[in-house]
This record gives C-alpha cells, sequence and structure tokens, in this order.
C-alpha cells in the first residue's frame, strides 16, 4: 500500500475511494468522495459498473499517475488464470489494453515505485504460490522480470517508500501457514534483504501495510490479518497494530517494531487500507470463519492521536476481500456522482 500526496485538488477534478470486490466476479464498484480541503471521506456511497471487470476475481487495482490499472487475476467460473492490465483513463473515461505480464497469476500484491508497476508473488494456478516479480514500465508500455523474492509468497502485504519495496508475512504454500518473513527490495540494486531484525513480531497474513510521511520519519503500519495458532496448526483473527520507523535522511531502519498500539475495531483479514491526511482507513474484510463482520462498517486510526474510530456503514457490506485506491475525476466525468459532495459542502454530514 503506497504513501498517497495529498495536495489540494485542481480545479474541475474530485477525489474518490474506489472499492474493488475481488471473490463475487462483480463489475460493480463502489465509490466514496474525499474532501480535499481535510481529506475526509464524505459518507456517500455511490456505485457504478465496469464492465470488464465481469467475471474477474483475485485481481488488483492500482492507480498511477492518475490511471486505474486493474492487473491479472482469475476468471470466476473456470479459474483461468489471467496475464492482462486493463487502464481507465478518467479524463476520457476510457479502458485500454495495455502489455500483458509476463506470468498470468492471482492473488498478487501491487505497488507503484519510481514511475513503475511492481507486481510480487501470487497464485499461478493449480495452487502454486510463485515467487516471481515483475515491473510494468508505461512509458515502454512492457513488463520486465526482477530478481524473486527469497521465498514464493501467497497473502502477504506490501507497501512501497524512499525508493524501496517492502514485503510482510504471507505463505509459500497451500498449507497456508503464514511467516514473520519481512523483505526490502532496492530497485536500482534488483537485491533483496531482510529488516527489522530480520522478521515480524509474529507470523502474519492477509493483513495491511501503509506507509507514512511524518517529519523527519516515515512510519510503516501493519494491521489486522491473521496469524497462526502453532500448537493447532489453525488460523486466528490478528487485531493487533504494528509499526516501525525508517530514518528519511539516511533511508535506513531505526526500529524496533512498536506493538503497544491499540487493536483494531473489527477482525478483519483481506481487508482494504488507504491514507489519507492523518487518517488509515480500512475497508471491508472477514474474519476466520470466513464471516464479513462488520465489514461494512468503515474504521479508521487516527496516527496523530493513535486512536481507532468508527466512521460509517458501507451501502454493500459485501467487501469480503477488498481492493483500494484512490483516483482524481474531472467533472466532466458524468458516471461518478458528484451529490454527496454537494450535500457536504452545503451542510458538514460529518
Amino acid at each position: 500500500m503506497d504513501f498517497l500526496d495529498d495536495t489540494p485538488k485542481k480545479e474541475g477534478l474530485a477525489k474518490f475511494v474506489l472499492l474493488f470486490n475481488k471473490t463475487t466476479g462483480t463489475s460493480k464498484v463502489q465509490y466514496i468522495p474525499v474532501d480535499s480541503r481535510t481529506s475526509r471521506l464524505i459518507p456517500k456511497c455511490e456505485h457504478l459498473i465496469f464492465p470488464k471487470l465481469k467475471d474477474l476475481v483475485g485481481y488488483r487495482a492500482v492507480v498511477m499517475e492518475n490511471y486505474l490499472y486493474v492487473i491479472g487475476g482469475k476468471t470466476w467460473d473456470t479459474g483461468e488464470m489471467i496475464d492482462q492490465t486493463l487502464r481507465f483513463d478518467p479524463m476520457t473515461n476510457a479502458w485500454h489494453y495495455m502489455a500483458p505480464m509476463t506470468t498470468a497469476r492471482a492473488k498478487f500484491s501491487v505497488d507503484v515505485l519510481d514511475g513503475c508497476l511492481f507486481v510480487t508473488g501470487g497464485e499461478v494456478g493449480k495452487g502454486k504460490v510463485t515467487d516471481s516479480v515483475e515491473c510494468y514500465n508505461p512509458l515502454l508500455d512492457q513488463w520486465f522480470l526482477r530478481k524473486p523474492m527469497p521465498k514464493p509468497r501467497l497473502g502477504h502485504a506490501s507497501c512501497s517508500t524512499q525508493g524501496k519495496l517492502l514485503i510482510s508475512g504471507g505463505y509459500s504454500s497451500a498449507k497456508h501457514l503464514c511467516t514473520k518473513d519481512f523483505w526490502e527490495y532496492d530497485p536500482n540494486l534488483d537485491t533483496w534483504v531482510p529488516l527489522v531484525n530480520k522478521g515480524l513480531p509474529a507470523c502474519r497474513q492477509k493483513h495491511v501495510m501503509v506507509s507514512t510521511k511524518r517529519s523527519k520519519r516515515n512510519k510503516i503500519y501493519i494491521l489486522g490479518g491473521m496469524t497462526i495458532d502453532t500448537e493447532e496448526g489453525v488460523e486466528l483473527d490478528d487485531n493487533t497494530t504494528w509499526t516501525f520507523d525508517y530514518d528519511l535522511k539516511d533511508n535506513t531502519e531505526i526500529g524496533p517494531w512498536n506493538t503497544m498500539h491499540p487493536h483494531i475495531m473489527h477482525n478483519r483479514s483481506n481487508a482494504g487500507g488507504v491514507f489519507l491526511g492523518k487518517n488509515i482507513f480500512l475497508f471491508g474484510g472477514r474474519n476466520r470463519k470466513g464471516i464479513p463482520e462488520n465489514a461494512g462498517q468503515v474504521e479508521f486510526f487516527n496516527t496523530k492521536k493513535k486512536k481507532y474510530y468508527e466512521a460509517f456503514q458501507l451501502d454493500d457490506p459485501s467487501l469480503i476481500d477488498a481492493d483500494c485506491c484512490v483516483l482524481k475525476v474531472p467533472n466532466t466525468n458524468t458516471d461518478f456522482s458528484r451529490l454527496g459532495i454537494v450535500m457536504y459542502d452545503k451542510w458538514i454530514l460529518w
């Protein structure tokens, strides 16, 4: 999950958080307007239809240079792995097929780093987990293979920070035995190294990882997800919140891990997370029994007050495996409703 530059909106542009349901093959995408003055979410959920998402599951959605990319996944009915790269331009309201990935995959991770997209790990068919890494250069419209991760990885989380890519947790096989692995990738050297005393405080998978920039330090947050009962070998909900710091001047870790943060309010794995202003918002997810326990309840962690708050309920609570990203849309694009923004400007609902 990438740090989002909250610059004031340009004239004629509105900012929205887009919410993707990656499990049902639906073409419906929920979206929530953002108040550009305060970076608050305006509690008015709307939805639109992206026909190209129909019958597609396990894909990833990410925004780079204000283009929305939908990458990979598999077909809902046959499970066939997909290598496609779709790009949506909100300025023209048009979709384009870009160069496909070198490896068809689903349930992977994707991040923006140095003007490129980096895809890591995922499922490549018949339950096989891959360690492969590829990089998409939008100027060349081409994917390039990079050095593989130290181990195959699925159910991991990732974010980019200070020109590096971070990978945490996840598992290497269909047995879902999560790990404490925490790696840093340097795109200039094409190398992987372990971080923070060579691991996480405990095993973690299907969690959210977010990078936030504050003063002279860059803080990495890990929220929600699952861990493993090592004696019973079963998955357990993990509602803890962990952080560690980077020194922005020297670009070095200055840990150790801080695990003394409040717990998330609702157990959720495979949730979507986004950093806006000083808040980390969490959307969707489900508990270890597969139940969307209050998945429709949006909550956020205030990084300044170091406290969780409930925000509002989503209209569609079925986001048990969520992806989310922020997109700026021109007022000329009438597929996106501005009703919530207008109401907020007049009455300030929240």
